[in-house]
């Protein structure tokens, strides 16, 4: 399921929660959200993203959603 979030562990120990979305094997996109959001804002350009062999990846800002502070 594309919506299933991820975890990078940073050097300092805290963790980022991530999904990727559109084409797995397309050209990398980084997506950031504004405030208020999260990672999951990127799904809505799933369908798109896909359609035109991009990959998004988004992470939720520290502190915001499921990333640590």
């Amino acid at each position: 399921m594309p919506d299933t979030p991820r975890f990078l562990e940073l050097a300092s120990g805290f963790h980022l929660a991530w999904n990727d979305y559109g084409a797995p094997d397309g050209e990398p996109v980084f997506f950031f959200h504004g405030w208020p959001g999260s990672r999951r804002q990127a799904l809505r350009l799933d369908t798109a993203a896909k359609e035109f062999g991009f990959r998004l990846l988004s992470f939720d800002r520290p502190g915001v959603a499921l990333s640590e502070r």
